[in-house]
């Protein structure tokens, strides 16, 4: 699969009322809380974080995609920490819903 077609799914995975309606059952399950650093916050600054990261490969198989088991709420600094932890001269952080919003290159 090409990377315009998995971006395709995925983006379309994300604004599913499926997708929407697990995000909500996540993020209560975990009383709205950062399952990482335990800060509670808003429904809306939480991202609910696949543990094993879709891919090309899973992104159809439902236990990855949608299931309990492979989804955490972070807040934006836990998940972004997770996700770019290896490249630190770059900061990108995302919305609640995981859109990017702003990317800041450090020399």
């Amino acid at each position: 699969m090409r990377y315009k077609k998995f971006k395709d799914k995925q983006n379309k995975l994300y604004h599913s009322s499926r997708w929407k309606k697990i995000r909500l059952i996540v993020i209560s399950n975990y009383n709205f809380k950062c399952c990482r650093c335990g800060k509670i916050t808003k429904e809306k600054d939480l991202i609910v974080h696949h543990i094993v990261y879709l891919n090309k490969d899973n992104i159809d198989d439902d236990e990855i995609a949608y299931g309990l088991d492979n989804l955490e709420p972070v807040c934006i600094n836990c998940h972004n920490k997770e996700h770019f932890k290896k490249k630190k001269k770059r900061e990108i952080e995302f919305d609640a819903e995981g859109n990017i919003i702003n990317v800041i290159d450090n020399d």
